[in-house]
């Protein structure tokens, strides 16, 4: 059984692409990090490698996988739900699922990325354990 983290996007929409590059723009910061320490802190810090499975039809649905053993897979989709308003609108939201053999790190690093997207978005953060952190103005 899976566990799932969303992004809720109240006030704007999300493509794949873009959710790509704040993956992207996340692995430049910890690269920075790690050049200004003179430490590859990148590698420790975001041990994956991003895969775009061309074979799902939508492509909706990023990979994170690794090559640790410590860590194995994260799993990053968008979609969209009904907002709780009374337009039946819909609402954009990005959704981080842990499959069942990932690890505990995998959970930790996937807590991380979530806030950075949060937060970079100016979204509502749902953690895999059901608390809400709020980053929109």
């Amino acid at each position: 059984m899976s566990i799932h983290s969303y992004i809720r996007l109240p006030n704007r929409s999300v493509t794949i692409s873009e959710a790509r590059k704040l993956i992207d723009d996340y692995q430049q910061s910890l690269r920075k990090t790690g050049e200004q320490l003179n430490y590859p802190y990148n590698e420790r810090a975001f041990p994956y490698t991003i895969h775009e499975p061309d074979n799902l039809g939508n492509g909706e649905w990023l990979y994170l996988s690794s090559n640790d053993p410590d860590y194995h897979l994260i799993r990053i989709g968008i979609g969209e739900e009904p907002s709780m308003g009374m337009n039946g609108s819909l609402m954009p939201y990005i959704e981080i699922s842990l499959e069942r053999n990932s690890t505990f790190a995998d959970k930790g690093k996937a807590n991380e990325l979530a806030k950075y997207m949060a937060k970079k978005l100016q979204g509502e953060l749902q953690l895999f354990n059901g608390r809400r952190m709020l980053f929109h103005k």
